[in-house]
This record gives structure tokens, sequence and C-alpha cells, in this order.
């Protein structure tokens, strides 16, 4: 059996069950959660996974080995994981759910390593299980503080929720040739491209955030993205980021795209907002 078929089936399943939460509750918020929920994993993975290397993935989806290692990570934890968090959070489940979720996912980390497509370094799988109790203790507790309007709470899930965005549409350059970033922290490239563009993905979702929690302004906001803008054009003239495209094209994609995850920002915000007022059922 091919290495991706247990990923793409795990995606099917984590895919479909959102499909049928959103057209349940007929509304976006559920989706703001998952992209949120995946920047607090993210956070996480960035100390475990990039800087010391706590699994190893091999779904054989992606020619260089440590993208393809990564586009495992994003399947298995900021797709699956934040699908089934959100649904702790939206029915209120209790802790023999949360327990009963974690064991799954423990079941699940355990066949992917007998299949042979994953692999644990230092970390295991206690580790798992006694985080993802913590995590889906921690997303139902989050909802309902979002859904109370706490302010912490609603600009951590607007941050994460930029996060989320910005680095996949970071990962889908960077596994397109279309720029990678290089500091010379790790000797792998393609290890060293993600961990730049983590770093810089948070500094941009932190502005933004920033911006769009305390005003929506659109002179703000375009002084925002004109930073974002002016610090990709030094960072390409230092050399730290490389540009495998001309440079009108990559700006042509760029731009827009910054553009679109600002718009969905406030979206994201007017509808956290409207949450105060609505119902879980």
């Amino acid at each position: 059996m091919p290495n991706y078929i247990p990923y793409l089936a795990l995606s099917a399943v984590s895919v479909a069950a959102l499909a049928v939460l959103l057209v349940r509750k007929r509304a976006f918020w559920p989706l703001i959660l998952v992209l949120a929920f995946s920047g607090m994993i993210y956070f996480l993975e960035f100390f475990t996974f990039v800087l010391y290397g706590s699994y190893r993935y091999f779904p054989h989806l992606v020619g260089k080995p440590y993208y393809d290692n990564t586009f495992g990570a994003v399947i298995s934890n900021l797709i699956a994981v934040p699908v089934a968090a959100v649904y702790v959070a939206v029915y209120r489940l209790g802790a023999r759910w949360w327990i009963l979720l974690a064991l799954g996912f423990g079941g699940i980390e355990w066949l992917f390593r007998w299949l042979e497509v994953y692999n644990l370094h230092w970390w295991k799988i206690p580790y798992t299980i006694a985080a993802l109790i913590f995590f889906f203790w921690l997303s139902r507790l989050w909802l309902e503080k979002v859904r109370q309007g706490a302010s912490p709470y609603v600009f951590l899930t607007l941050h994460m929720f930029a996060w989320s965005a910005i680095g996949t549409f970071a990962f889908v350059l960077a596994v397109a040739g279309v720029r990678a970033f290089h500091t010379g922290v790790f000797e792998d490239p393609y290890r060293d491209d993600i961990f730049m563009s983590a770093i810089y993905g948070f500094a941009k979702a932190t502005l933004l955030a920033a911006v769009v929690y305390r005003t929506r302004s659109l002179g703000w906001c375009a002084v925002a993205l004109l930073l974002i803008f002016a610090a990709n054009a030094a960072m390409m003239r230092f050399d730290t980021l490389r540009v495998y495209l001309p440079l009108w094209q990559y700006w042509l994609i760029y731009v827009p795209s910054m553009v679109a995850v600002l718009w969905l920002m406030i979206v994201a915000l007017r509808t956290m907002k409207r949450l105060r007022f609505s119902s879980f059922r």
C-alpha cells in the first residue's frame, strides 16, 4: 500500500466531518475555529517538531524529504486534531469524550508507526494522549470565552487564525518552488525554510491581528500590508528570501494573497463578535 493512503484517508474523514458540521450549523465560524486551533497546534509544533525533531512523517507526497515530513504533520496534526477539537467545543463534549478522542488519536499514531509511514524520535504516544486531553479541555473553554467576548481569547483566536492561513499559504509557495528562506540555522535547507517561514509568518500574523483587532481602518490596514511588503523586499535584498520566479509574477501572487488574508481576518472578527448573540445548538 502506498504511504500516502493512510494520510489521505485521515484527511478525507476530517474534511468530511468538518463539512457536516458546517452544513449543520449553516455558519462560517466553525471553520474560523478550525484554523485558529490549527495555529495553536502549529505553535507547539514549532518547538517540538521543527526545532527538536520530535517525529518524522513519510507520506511520500512531496519530492523533498523535509517538505514531505511537514506535509504529513499538516495532515495529522493541523487538520484532523483541530476538527475533533471543534466538535468538542461546539457540542460541549465532556471529559469522557476528551479521553476517547485522545486514545483514538493515540491509536492512529500507533497504526501509522505499524504501517511504517511515521516514526517517533524522542516523542512518545502517551505524550500525544496527555496533550490532546488538555487541548480538548482547552478548546471547549476557548469557545465559551470567545462567545462571551473575552478580549484575550478573541484576539488570540484572530492571531492564530491568521498564522494558520499565512503558514498554509507559505508552505504552498515553498512546495511549489516559488520561494525559499535561507538563514543557515539548519543544515537541511528545507528545514531552514520552514523554520524561518514560521517565525516570519508569526510576525505577520501579529501585526495584522493587532491592526484588525484595534482598528479596521483601511488606512492602517494599508500601512500594515506595506510594512509586510517592505520586509519581503528587504529580505530579498539581503538574500534571506530567495524568489525563483520573475519578481512581477511573485508580487502578482503575494500581494492579492495577503490582501485576501486581511479580508478574511476582518470577516472572522465580525463573525466572532456575532457569536455573542447566537446559540451553539
